[in-house]
């Protein structure tokens, strides 16, 4: 018996996503590998709402080969009441050697652990959850191991945790599943009653399969932050000729500087961008009036800025003031042909309530604000600078908007991107580290890059952002190295 596992796909209420891509590619291939049966191992929705419920369900159901379902967290997000988390409980035909086990809740229900005792011995079942063993308590742990030894169970599969392990799959979510692109995981069962793993992994979305024209285009694209050392970063840059650079800076410019910008852009340096201070209604010193002066001064081709520094909750109070406040800086601006691009920001601790939080933390306040923006200035030369550590460090907004949610959504705005790693360290979760790869936690470009196939995305420069110039050195080389031929797929 084939039985193919789907997990982890966290489908939100847009259905124009890359997910859905990834969900009928996978159902389709299941298909294709004449598979006997789909067991869906949870967290195929992004919050468990009614339509991310029936729109997943609808699309099993539509499938000819029939399937199987053990809900996971995120079925409960929206209710947490379980409705819809009991409809993705679907259980195995009889005769099946599939025992799925609810973990919706981390810990298996009584229930589930007593059919998981009562097993009988010698059934070669494999065992189908969404929270894996080794995370149970130590007494349920006990049950499946005791399990295991009378060959009541002879495999284990797994999601939740995003990336591959032994009982581990990475899944089907673009923006989440750590290791490569989009998979699911066959697992045939043996005469000997053993089960036999082979991943599907999803083609055309890695560099590796592009031509040696497509990875050097994107190669170009990639720019750093010169984050407080701009003397260090435009050396760098004209070495390596690095055609983006964004400063990040104080007012006092080196007395170098104009000339290390002139060498980088005889070196081929196309677009210098200046991250400009926060717009804030409070600016005693006027200093987002002298960065815009310093942009116009180092001829930069854009600049990135902020949402307003306000709440979500007090934006639409001041909404008409903040649009005056930044008139005559937007205007010298345009005047001096020079972008802008709009960056969203993110939720942080306890702060991530519509009262508490900045504005600009979702999509449709980012896309407001830029349509406001426009309308005012008469000007197509604003758009969108997405920063992904920021949409993906984001709760609880990151639960509903994903980052391929952002992608389709704002793709055809977006003139800028900011990219660093987020890393999740004693509890807490860190912006603007080093990113040193296109799959790893918690940063995963695969749906960057289906966004980007698909056409959602705007061609625009993208700026390494981590904290400190090193961190952004660390980024730059490794995903150079990383695209080079013989290292792709590594």
């Amino acid at each position: 018996m084939k039985i193919a596992v789907l997990a982890d796909l966290h489908l939100s209420d847009n259905f124009n996503t890359v997910k859905m891509t990834a969900l009928q590619w996978a159902l389709q291939e299941v298909q294709a590998g004449q598979c006997d049966l789909i067991c869906c191992a949870g967290d195929l929705t992004a919050e468990g709402s009614d339509k991310q419920t029936d729109e997943v369900l609808r699309r099993l159901q539509s499938c000819p080969v029939p399937f199987c379902s053990t809900p996971g967290n995120a079925e409960l997000r929206r209710f947490s009441d379980g409705r819809n988390a009991r409809k993705f409980a679907v259980d195995a035909a009889a005769g099946v050697p599939v025992i799925l086990i609810d973990t919706a809740l981390d810990e298996p229900t009584p229930a589930d652990l007593a059919k998981l005792a009562a097993l009988p011995a010698q059934s070669g079942c494999l065992l189908v959850t969404h929270n894996p063993i080794r995370q149970w308590s130590e007494s349920a742990q006990q049950i499946a191991r005791e399990a295991m030894q009378r060959n009541a169970v002879t495999a284990v599969i797994a999601g939740h945790s995003h990336h591959d392990a032994d009982g581990i799959l990475r899944g089907l979510d673009p923006d989440k599943a750590s290791g490569g692109a989009p998979m699911f995981a066959v697992m045939e069962q043996q005469p000997d009653g053993s089960w036999l793993r082979s991943d599907v992994v999803m083609p055309g979305i890695s560099p590796e399969e592009w031509s040696d024209s497509e990875r050097e285009a994107f190669r170009r694209r990639i720019g750093i932050s010169t984050m407080w050392e701009e003397v260090a970063a435009f050396e760098f840059a004209t070495e390596h000729r690095i055609e983006n650079v964004e400063l990040r800076m104080e007012l006092n410019c080196p007395p170098e500087l104009p000339v290390l910008i002139e060498k980088w852009r005889a070196a081929g340096g196309k677009v210098l961008s200046l991250h400009l201070p926060e717009l804030r209604l409070d600016d005693p010193e006027d200093k987002l009036h002298k960065y815009v002066l310093l942009a116009c001064k180092l001829q930069c081709n854009r600049v990135t800025l902020h949402v307003p520094k306000v709440t979500a909750a007090g934006f639409a109070a001041v909404q008409e003031q903040l649009l005056d406040k930044l008139s005559g800086d937007m205007q010298m601006l345009l005047q001096n042909n020079i972008v802008v691009g709009i960056e969203n920001l993110h939720t942080t601790g306890s702060a991530n309530t519509f009262e508490t939080r900045n504005f600009g933390c979702c999509i449709d306040e980012c896309r407001s604000w830029i349509e406001l923006l426009r309308k005012r200035f008469a000007t197509d030369k604003i758009g969108f600078h997405l920063d992904i550590g920021h949409a993906r460090n984001n709760a609880p907004i990151s639960g509903r908007e994903n980052l391929s949610d952002w992608y389709e959504r704002m793709g055809n705005l977006i003139n800028g991107w900011h990219w660093h790693q987020v890393e999740h360290r004693e509890g807490k979760f860190f912006n603007h580290c080093p990113l040193k790869g296109f799959y790893d936690k918690l940063i995963v470009l695969s749906g960057f890059f289906m966004a980007q196939a698909a056409g959602q995305l705007r061609n625009a420069p993208i700026f390494l952002e981590a904290r400190t110039w090193a961190g952004n050195v660390e980024s730059y080389q490794q995903l150079m190295q990383n695209l080079k031929k013989e290292r792709l797929g590594k």
